[in-house]
């Protein structure tokens, strides 16, 4: 500023001078003020130029008050720059959190138009994006249930979450939430709760079957009893027959009985505490011995192929127990006459325990469910043989407790085969066990 007015005052004295000199004072002084007003805007000039071109580059060479402003003006452009800079790293840092999420987010506004969404909620919810940007929610996922629920949110400001298949998957169940943040935008997030859906189903089903395999028998011994409560005896063949009956039922809810406590011992560890070195030749013969007395009058050819000097690290009993239930079920579906064979081998990946038979087969859309407590391709058979329906389901949690894994191959009418995959890790050699001992004491 200071400049600018001794600029001024520089112009005027000389102009003075001059018109003093030459005897033209006004003319003189007018034209002294023309030099500083053009002078003044060309400066002006130059800072507009610079302005209207996006001031990408440094300020021009100005002086006096014109170049304070450039100046606070080119600082005030590095400063918004700066923070523009901080707010689109800020911006990409959230996007990229909420791209990494697991559950489906989307922003809308307060009319449900979409501003932004994760790559989980296309997956989900079937939206294109960027395509999609500004549309309506709702007119995108046509589901009732959503248009209703949104509807509720806004008016009750409540969010209390709603169940509803993914539209672009239905086998997944999604749960969506709504909150409402800011004065006009709507953050939804749709999580999925397959799993937690099906281990709730799974949880009703079992009580439900449980409450069922209790009752039967229960409901067999209720009903002899009170014929018992009559003065009048049966006869004793009749009474006879009846605690045979009776005593088969007791036997059946103590086989139940026994199946779920064993069921829920492990289910209540991921990981078996033992580790002890298992010989399974041995434990193959003792379950092959064990399926010819269940075989009976069905004269089952049960054979034993294992490798000699293959061993496992585990617990016996579990694992004895896992191939009997395979070896059992094998009896059980295989007509009289018909062939099972026990197999154990070793290779790169591990050890392989296997059960086939050439019995019935199983339809491929029973092969899924199989491990799933009480869960029976033929429910008649299985109880006329005995069997509870926790079978494969405490084979399945051995093995996982194992980290092993249960394959099933199958095909009505040509037998199935049940294989034990076992890791590396689990896997001995004739050798080994004595160094296990050794390292475990």
């Amino acid at each position: 500023m200071k400049a600018d007015v001794w600029r001024f005052l520089a112009i005027f004295g000389f102009s003075l001078l001059t018109g003093l000199i030459a005897g033209h004072v006004l003319l003189c002084l007018l034209a002294g003020v023309l030099l500083f007003v053009f002078w003044y805007y060309r400066e002006l000039r130059l800072l507009t130029r610079w302005m209207e071109n996006g001031a990408t580059v440094e300020p021009p060479e100005l002086s006096g008050t014109i170049d304070e402003i450039a100046r606070e003006f080119d600082l005030l452009r590095l400063r918004h720059k700066q923070r523009k800079k901080k707010l689109t790293r800020n911006l990409k840092r959230f996007q990229a959190s909420m791209a990494a999420l697991p559950d489906a987010v989307v922003v809308m506004d307060n009319a449900g138009a979409i501003q932004w969404v994760n790559a989980k909620a296309c997956a989900y919810l079937g939206i294109e994006w960027p395509r999609d940007a500004g549309l309506r929610l709702t007119n995108l996922v046509r589901v009732p249930e959503l248009a209703g629920y949104l509807a509720a949110v806004r008016e009750t400001q409540a969010d209390r979450g709603l169940q509803l298949a993914a539209p672009a998957n239905p086998a997944l169940i999604l749960e969506l939430r709504v909150s409402r943040y800011g004065k006009t935008r709507q953050l939804m997030v749709a999580r999925d709760v397959t799993r937690v859906h099906q281990v709730n189903q799974m949880r009703k089903d079992f009580i439900a079957n449980a409450s069922h395999e209790l009752r039967t028998p229960l409901t067999v011994i209720a009903g002899y009893l009170e014929g018992l409560d009559n003065d009048a005896l049966p006869e004793p063949a009749t009474l006879h027959r009846q605690i045979g009956q009776m005593r088969e039922q007791a036997a059946r809810m103590q086989r139940l009985t026994e199946d779920l406590l064993q069921l829920a011992s492990l289910e209540s560890s991921p990981r078996t505490e033992e580790d002890e070195p298992v010989p399974i030749p041995e434990v193959l013969a003792q379950v092959a011995a064990e399926a010819r007395l269940l075989s009976g009058d069905l004269r089952h050819a049960i054979s034993v192929a294992a490798e000699p000097d293959l061993w496992l690290r585990g617990s016996r009993k579990e694992l004895y127990g896992a191939i009997l239930n395979l070896a059992q079920n094998a009896v059980a579906y295989t007509p009289a006459g018909g062939a099972i064979t026990l197999r154990s081998q070793a290779d790169a990946t591990g050890a392989l325990l296997e059960v086939s038979d050439s019995g019935i087969g199983i339809e491929p859309q029973h092969i899924p469910r199989l491990t799933e407590r009480f869960y029976r391709v033929d429910k008649g058979r299985s109880r006329n043989m005995g069997g509870t329906g926790l079978g494969l389901a405490i084979v399945r949690h051995v093995l996982d407790r194992h980290g092993a894994m249960l394959e099933i191959q199958s095909k009505p009418g040509a037998g199935s085969t049940f294989r034990c995959r076992f890791p590396m890790s689990r896997t001995l050699r004739e050798t080994a066990p004595d160094e296990c001992v050794a390292t475990n004491s």
